[in-house]
């Protein structure tokens, strides 16, 4: 089935409402952004300000949380309506670490070689036809030592209950959002990876903090669910990070993956 993302056109200022279309989305930002901004750090701590690339930014809020955190962050959206919300709800006028945005094609990265230290991607690689292609795209535009963090849905029964089933349902997300033949297992993202001379050093996932039941309650009644944490269980979203290597003669990182969480195929 060919993956619509056109209705990411037709959010508009709704990107930044908190109990709005997306609002499970803000419910998510806190976890995804603590998670990636302590991986970023562990791989550059002698840099005051990495260059991190948001790849599929959307309306700009992993991006914002990124900047706040002293990165130097540019995000990538093929949506032109999204990089203007964007831009209107994270660009302070005068003021120094706003983020950039560029409207762009997430398969075909306008930037040259090795030009980020590191490099996001929340809730993208099931919405696009290749994600292998784009995996490449990233590992091309980082610095060896880089580091490339992103989730994506596990394609289980227990993702398609609750990111199709139920979420597309209730109102988490529209109808159509998710194709559940396009959610990547463990074994893919390791492929990918491995395809793109990217080296995996952990995967691990994230689960609603609440219940499902209190969960979706809580959305039902005030639009919010309650936020997510990070877990060793891959069976919902799974998350991760991998880094490019150094040269050879300079390769300092140890060959075996830390951390790495239990495979949910």
């Amino acid at each position: 089935m060919p993956i619509d993302n056109s209705w990411y056109d037709d959010l508009g200022d709704d990107w930044w409402d908190p109990r709005g279309p997306v609002a499970a989305l803000h419910d998510f930002n806190e976890a995804r952004t603590g998670y990636a901004v302590g991986v970023i750090r562990g791989a550059w701590p002698e840099l005051p300000r990495p260059r991190v690339l948001d790849v599929g930014s959307g309306g700009g809020l992993f991006s914002a949380s990124l900047a706040a955190a002293e990165f130097d962050v540019v995000g990538l959206d093929a949506s032109v309506p999204s990089v203007r919300a964007a831009r209107r709800h994270t660009t302070r006028p005068g003021a120094a670490g706003n983020p950039a945005y560029i409207a762009g094609n997430v398969m075909l990265l306008p930037f040259p070689d090795q030009s980020f230290d590191a490099a996001v991607c929340s809730e993208v690689l099931e919405h696009v036809a290749a994600p292998e292609l784009l995996v490449s795209e990233v590992a091309r535009v980082l610095r060896p030592g880089g580091v490339f963090c992103f989730d994506t849905p596990n394609r289980t029964w227990f993702a398609r209950i609750g990111l199709i089933s139920i979420a597309e349902n209730i109102g988490w997300a529209p109808r159509g959002t998710h194709d559940y033949s396009h959610f990547l297992t463990p074994a893919e993202i390791r492929k990918h990876a491995s395809a793109a001379a990217l080296q995996i050093r952990d995967l691990r996932g994230f689960s609603l903090r609440r219940n499902p039941l209190g969960a979706m309650y809580g959305y039902l009644r005030r639009r919010e669910i309650g936020g997510f944490r990070l877990t060793t269980d891959l069976r919902f979203v799974i998350t991760g990070y991998a880094e490019k290597p150094l040269p050879a003669e300079l390769e300092i990182v140890a060959e075996t993956p830390i951390a790495v969480g239990q495979d949910a195929r």
